[in-house]
């Protein structure tokens, strides 16, 4: 099963169960309906009867607020960029458009979420004990995300993340890069935020380029040997 999955089913009971992958803000709205946490299947289970307040609308509308679906709709689906740079700060990983972005392991290496694809830039390295995402230049992209969720959390996220349209290069923006560090800027903060967002997609694509050249370099020294 995908761990992306979210999905909801009711029990002969009446109950509802619904699995999700993991959220830490999630278990204290979820349990605020009067759900509990089934260790053995993994899933939610919100009681719905006439002796508890929890009505099959309020956990649809949860999943909806957290996710950005209720697994039984078909919401229009988008990638997106996320600067991974601007959340080295964050402590016990990054969660954001209904799932884990990237954490730590106990071990202190570096892994990616379920779905999260390393576009370019550097990765964290690395670390033995540290629980922050570290210093990072990575430009990632986040697939499959309903566009209701991914619209409301870059509103809320600002100029860290954008929906994936394809347009990274100067060409497609009728830039010419080396006027960008000393022409006039644009106005405006969204003007301002989707210009650092296509800058630090560039400076990915730039950084991983220059892996790619030394890679390339590397083999032909090795076949030059004598």
């Amino acid at each position: 099963m995908d761990k992306n999955t979210v999905g909801i089913r009711r029990t002969n009971e009446g109950d509802l169960r619904m699995t999700a992958p993991y959220l830490p803000t999630f278990p204290r709205a979820a349990r605020s309906l009067g759900a509990d946490f089934d260790k053995p299947s993994k899933e939610w289970v919100f009681p719905i009867s006439t002796t508890h307040l929890c009505a099959e609308p309020d956990v649809l509308a949860l999943m909806v607020t957290f996710y950005g679906t209720t697994g039984i709709d078909d919401p229009e689906l988008v990638d997106v960029r996320v600067a991974l740079g601007l959340y080295g700060s964050q402590r016990r990983g990054f969660f954001a458009l209904g799932r884990e972005i990237a954490n730590r392991c106990k071990k202190g290496s570096f892994r990616l979420g379920y779905g999260v694809i390393h576009q370019g830039g550097d990765l964290p390295e690395a670390v033995r004990s540290d629980d922050l995402i570290g210093e990072n230049s990575a430009m990632l992209v986040v697939t499959d995300v309903p566009r209701c969720l991914a619209e409301r959390e870059i509103r809320m996220y600002g100029d860290s993340m954008m929906i994936d349209d394809g347009v990274v290069s100067a060409t497609d923006l009728n830039i010419s890069w080396p006027e960008i560090p000393w022409g006039p800027l644009p106005r405006g903060a969204d003007n301002l935020g989707r210009l650092r967002m296509r800058l630090l997609a560039r400076l990915a694509e730039v950084q991983q380029a220059i892996k790619v050249g030394e890679g390339e370099r590397m083999k032909t020294n090795d076949l030059e040997a004598p």
